[in-house]
């Protein structure tokens, strides 16, 4: 609905309501007039003309009834006008004595209440709707009824009751004409009014309000730079100037926002990473100029369309398409993207690493996601090479260091000679060392086989032999420390495990060993097993120094040592855990671990069961 109408309808009830209660209130107050005045009007007409026909005998007895009849009747017809329809008279009996209707003379009311207070000398008028039942009042809509106290002498009872019927219509004629015009004239100035208020209303509210609502589709199809304008002191002028103001910082954001954007296509371009933002439904929204490099797709044939047509991935290990994006709308959580090769337009296929996350609001609320790329077969080569020359240089050095290890081993079991104790503690020593560079060379070239991708053998395997074997080699490290190492077998056998036995031996001595080292004498470690319907895992809790929660996340880097396990052991390089990761993750199973300093650590070592078929 339109303001206007919504301002001028409320006028209109209001005047409507009002004509009607000043119109009852007239009617009531000028029937009331009327009634008074033709009551005053009787009383002096009823004292004047008893006075003249009546006397107090006349209703003593006996009584000559043809007498006082013939009285009586003057007596009425000098109380007629053209408004009296009839004329009762009432003894104190509550008789009527005369009457213009012949039928009720003699007639008695008991119940006639008015008469009661009209012998005690009090006057009465009223309107009344008429008795269907009397014809003579049969046409009119109302009467009024008229009751006057009779006393013939002074200080005498009342002698009888006077009442006189007259037609309302008649009565109330001139006051229901006055009430009509009264009103049709208060009509007609509610009408002008509101016709007037009509016209102010649309020419200084609706009109600004219409000009405003233009200016604001103007602004809406983004011409900033329309000013509306107002002289006015009043509200519509306020907020013309408010509107006004808005515009300005409407304008002014505008101007920021697309200088920010033109900086952030800048930064987008620029990059050396390929920028790809998609919606929730997988519609790509952003495709920067790497991406496109990247991927062989320009900007202008991808926007808008669906990420899974333009954006594929390769799994670098199994060669089969991986659904990243249906990955991520599951878990919905930044993480890492790696082992992916990137499907281009023509085919190609180029190793990417990085990230994908997603982009919220304000609220926490998902409004899509964004992938970072970043071509890295540079660093595939690079990183090649240098295991390839570890690996050599490896290779290398492993001769030397077995041919010292011999020496000092003859020497240590005395077929060289007696050695002195100096010399034995200098001989343990070298030995000692030895042993640490040795075991570092063989870390480096697992590493080094593992990462050049070289293939190594698999087979279903017991696990429960190579912990349980591991534990036999290792329990006399714990018991010189005076560690209770508890290993927890299970009832059933466990299910098979497909791995590589060596290797899996390897990574898990490494988990062994470090507990053993990093649990004080005294302390406890426990070794059992989880079997899940998809796998197994070892658990190796133990009760040592822990790892802060700051150093987590760095704990299975290459060349990274805890700042506990460099103060207990400062030798060692940090290649133990970063190579027990990558067996693990190659023989496709999960290795992590919880800790907490002072409180112990508990690693986890998890592989996929042999499936029978």
């Amino acid at each position: 609905m339109k303001l206007v109408y919504k301002i001028i309808l409320p006028i209109i009830l209001i005047v409507v309501f009002s004509l009607t209660v000043v119109g009852v209130f007239m009617k009531r107050s000028i029937d009331s007039s009327i009634l008074r005045e033709r009551q005053v009007r009787l009383n002096f007409n009823v004292l004047k003309e008893s006075a003249v026909f009546l006397t107090k005998k006349d209703f003593e007895e006996p009584i000559d009834q043809a007498i006082l009849e013939k009285k009586l009747e003057n007596f009425a017809d000098r109380l007629k006008d053209a408004s009296v329809a009839r004329i009762n008279i009432w003894n104190r009996k509550n008789e009527i004595i005369f009457s213009d209707d012949k039928n009720l003379i003699g007639r008695s009311f008991p119940e006639k209440s008015e008469l009661v207070s009209v012998f005690q000398g009090e006057r009465i008028a009223q309107f009344k709707k008429p008795n269907l039942k009397d014809p003579t009042l049969v046409p009119f809509s109302r009467f009024a009824d008229i009751f006057i106290p009779l006393r013939l002498e002074a200080e005498s009872d009342y002698a009888a009751g006077v009442e006189v019927i007259s037609v309302a219509d008649i009565l109330t004629a001139p006051a229901e004409e006055i009430i009509t015009n009264l009103i049709l004239g208060v009509i007609f100035s509610g009408f002008l009014i509101m016709g007037v208020s009509f016209i102010i209303i649309k020419w200084f509210v609706v009109s600004p309000l219409n000009f405003l609502e233009e200016a604001a589709d103007i602004i809406k199809e983004g011409n900033l730079e329309y000013k509306i304008g107002s002289d006015t002191r009043d509200e519509i002028g306020n907020l013309t100037r408010a509107f006004d103001n808005m515009r300005e910082s409407l304008k002014e954001a505008t101007r920021t926002l697309r200088k920010n954007l033109k900086q952030d296509e800048a930064i987008l371009k620029s990059m050396e990473e390929g920028v790809i933002a998609l919606s929730l439904d997988l519609r790509i929204t952003v495709f920067n100029k790497m991406a496109e490099k990247l991927s062989g797709w320009k900007a202008i044939e991808v926007i808008g369309k669906s990420a899974n047509q333009y954006v594929k991935f390769i799994s670098e290990e199994t060669k089969q398409e991986v659904n990243l994006f249906q990955e991520f709308l599951e878990k919905k959580e930044p993480c890492s993207i790696s082992g992916l090769l990137l499907r281009g337009k023509n085919g190609t296929e180029i190793p990417v690493a990085d990230f994908i996350a997603p982009i919220l609001d304000e609220s926490e609320n998902i409004l899509g996601f964004v992938l970072v790329l970043r071509d890295i077969t540079k660093e595939l080569e690079m990183d090649r090479a240098k295991n390839e020359f570890i690996g050599i240089a490896s290779h290398e050095m492993r001769t030397p260091l077995s041919t010292i290890k011999s020496y000092a081993e003859s020497f240590l079991s005395g077929a060289l000679g007696k050695l002195t104790d100096e010399q034995l503690q200098f001989m343990s020593q070298i030995n000692s060392s030895n042993e640490a560079a040795i075991d570092l060379i063989n870390n480096l070239l697992l590493l080094s086989s593992l990462r050049l991708d070289e293939k190594f053998e698999t087979k279903a395997t017991d696990l429960d032999f190579i912990v349980a074997g591991n534990i036999a080699r290792l329990n006399f490290l714990a018991k010189a420390k005076n560690i209770s190492l508890d290993y927890k077998k299970t009832d059933q056998p466990l299910p098979q495990v497909f791995i590589n036995p060596q290797l899996l031996s390897h990574a898990f001595k490494n988990i062994l060993d470090n507990a053993i080292k990093y649990t004080s004498g005294g302390g406890h470690i426990e070794v059992k097993y989880e079997v899940k319907p998809e796998s197994v895992a070892v658990l190796v809790k133990d009760s040592g120094v822990g790892i802060p929660e700051s150093e987590h996340s760095r704990v299975f880097q290459k060349f990274y040592r805890s700042k506990q396990a460099r103060l207990l052991y400062p030798t060692g390089i940090g290649l133990g855990l970063a190579t027990t990761k990558t067996i693990i993750e190659r023989m496709g199973g999960k290795i992590w671990f919880e800790s907490a300093v002072g409180k112990g650590t508990a690693f986890y070592i998890s592989l996929p069961i042999v499936r029978k078929t």
